[in-house]
């Protein structure tokens, strides 16, 4: 006899690897917030500007991978393949 467990006690899918990237940058910027204000109150500035600069860069370009992938997806699963590109101006349904 199998050791089987039910539906609702199975193991949960594990969280893909574009959401576990989202999820590291934003506790980052949680955390790198704060610590920014405290510093510039003390008037620590100069590797604040390099640091935030670059957190909010990768920031930026993390969200715009995950949004072009979940738009690649959709379009994937609605039979759209054909209008997946690089160029935001050619997706556009006429």
């Amino acid at each position: 006899m199998k050791n089987e467990l039910p539906n609702s006690k199975q193991k949960s899918k594990k969280p893909e690897t574009s959401k576990m990237i989202l999820i590291t940058l934003a506790s980052s910027l949680g955390i790198m917030i704060p610590v920014v204000v405290i510093l510039a109150f003390m008037g620590v500035t100069s590797p604040l500007d390099i640091t935030m600069t670059g957190m909010f860069s990768l920031s930026s370009i993390a969200v715009g991978f995950y949004y072009w992938k979940a738009k690649a997806e959709n379009m994937h699963k609605y039979k759209q393949d054909d209008r997946i590109t690089m160029k935001g101006d050619e997706d556009e349904i006429k």
